[in-house]
C-alpha cells in the first residue's frame, strides 16, 4: 500500500507504521497529484514494486478560506488542480492500469460542501462538486442480482452504522441524481 503525500511527510509516515505494525505492507510517497509527472511517477512505482493497482482512493484537498471578490486566479488554480484536476490525473493514471487487468476499485472523497456550497470556499466547493460530478460517470456495465445483494448486506453490517436518511441506489451509475 502506498500513502501518498504532498506537504505532510510526518504524518504519512505515522500512517505507513501503523499499516505495517497492523501486518501490511506500506510505504510513504511524496507526490503532488496536481502534477501529472508526479501522478505518473508514483503509478509507475505501484506497478513496478506491487505489479499492479487494486485501489485507488482519491482523498487529497486543498482550500483556502477567501472571498470570491478578493481571491486570485492563482489561488482558484491551486485549490482546484489539486481537489479536481489531481483526481482526474490520479483516476485515470489507475484506470490504465486496472482495466487491462478487469480489477479494481476507485474510491473519490468528496465534501459536504459540493454538494450545498460553502460561504467564503467557492473553489473548494466548485472543485468537490466537480469531483462528484466526475465520479457519477456511468459505470458501462448493467447490474446483477449480487450487486444488490452486496448493497444490501452492508447496509445491514456495523459498517453503515454512521449513515442515514441516504437513497443508495446500486445501479452503476445508469441513473444518479
Amino acid at each position: 500500500m502506498v500513502v501518498n503525500y504532498h506537504n505532510s511527510a510526518e504524518e504519512a509516515r505515522e500512517v505507513e507504521a501503523l499499516i505495517n505494525a497492523a501486518g501490511g505492507n506500506a510505504f510513504s510517497f511524496r507526490a503532488d497529484v496536481a502534477v501529472l509527472a508526479d501522478v505518473e511517477r508514483m503509478f509507475d512505482m505501484c506497478m513496478t514494486e506491487f505489479g499492479g493497482i487494486d485501489i485507488l482512493v482519491n482523498n487529497a484537498g486543498a482550500s483556502k478560506y477567501s472571498l470570491v471578490t478578493s481571491m486570485g486566479e492563482e489561488e482558484w488554480d491551486e485549490v482546484l488542480d489539486t481537489n479536481l484536476k489531481g483526481t482526474f490525473f490520479c483516476c485515470r493514471a489507475a484506470l490504465k492500469r486496472m482495466v487491462p487487468r478487469g480489477v479494481g476499485s476507485i474510491v473519490n472523497i468528496a465534501s459536504i460542501w459540493g454538494l450545498v456550497g460553502a460561504a467564503c470556499e467557492a473553489h473548494y466547493s466548485a472543485a468537490k462538486g466537480g469531483v462528484i460530478a466526475f465520479t457519477k460517470a456511468p459505470l458501462g456495465r448493467l447490474g446483477t442480482p449480487d450487486d444488490v445483494a452486496a448493497c444490501a448486506l452492508y447496509l445491514a453490517s456495523a459498517d453503515s452504522d454512521f449513515l442515514t436518511g441516504q437513497v443508495i441506489s446500486p445501479n452503476g451509475g445508469f441513473v444518479i441524481v
